[in-house]
């Protein structure tokens, strides 16, 4: 995470980056509860949606690398969802890092 990305975008406005930061977060959340259950399901078309809304968020805030974990899911899913579960596991890690992170963004 780069955390001059944003801080950048927002002109340094501390405040406004830390409530895109949460509402990031809060919908990352969300999506990434959905992505485990579709990769539960076994359903691809969902798991390639997930992954593309979530790489999108990550790079409107700077998680580049956290995009790139997206990124892996979604082209995973097309391929098929044998080999996703390492890529679902490790964007969890990922993310509850990401959310750490945030929390204690000033």
């Amino acid at each position: 995470m780069d955390p001059h990305y944003l801080l950048d975008l927002t002109d340094d406005n501390r405040t406004v980056t830390k409530e895109i930061l949460v509402q990031f977060v809060q919908s990352d959340a969300a999506d990434r509860a959905g992505l485990a259950a579709a990769l539960q399901a076994g359903d691809t078309k969902a798991l390639n949606m997930l992954a593309h809304r979530i790489k999108g968020g990550a790079r409107c805030i700077g998680a580049l690398e956290y995009a790139a974990i997206a990124e892996d899911i979604e082209q995973g899913a097309l391929r098929g969802i044998e080999f996703l579960r390492g890529d679902v596991e490790a964007l969890e890690r990922a993310g509850a890092a990401l959310a750490a992170w945030v929390s204690r963004f000033h």
